[in-house]
């Protein structure tokens, strides 16, 4: 950071919208172990229909179209089709869809486009079969400009 820029991050409006961000989490998928807020998600590995498990990991990111996306506010459709391409990768990998991790970096906190994110990669998840388990959610203002936000997802699935 250059000398005498200011950060300034108001942490009151991102501990609002990482708390609305809960319910699109919640799930009553059983090898999820903890909950929003933790450092890290838990998801138990014991996969007794297979004899020799393999985790198959992804990362994605929605490219150009973001930018399109959120001038239209159509952040919905990008998010879904980000998760659906993702998980394509991974199903011809002979993977079943476990979780996915999700980390939006923006410029300024804008909770009701980040909360239409994360609710739209939760239901697309549902969708394929698996459950966004968290991720990360940063305000950088001075690194991206105030209505730029930056969308990158992880996936991990498990094959024979």
């Amino acid at each position: 950071m250059e000398k005498g820029m200011k950060y300034d991050v108001n942490i009151d409006l991102a501990n609002e919208t990482k708390k609305a961000m809960a319910d699109a989490l919640e799930t009553n998928n059983q090898r999820v172990l903890n909950k929003i807020g933790a450092f890290s998600s838990l998801y138990d590995i014991k996969f007794e229909e297979y004899k020799n498990p393999v985790l198959v990991l992804k990362t994605e990111e929605p490219g150009s179209k973001q930018l399109i996306a959120a001038q239209y506010d159509k952040l919905e459709n990008v998010s879904y089709d980000m998760i659906n391409h993702l998980i394509n990768d991974c199903i011809v990998m002979g993977a079943k869809p476990l979780t996915v991790q999700d980390a939006i970096i923006c410029g300024k906190m804008e909770k009701t486009a980040i909360n239409k994110i994360v609710h739209a990669i939760s239901e697309a998840c549902r969708a394929q079969g698996c459950v966004l388990t968290g991720g990360e959610t940063s305000e950088q203002p001075g690194v991206l400009q105030e209505r730029n936000i930056y969308i990158n997802i992880k996936y991990s699935g498990n094959s024979r």
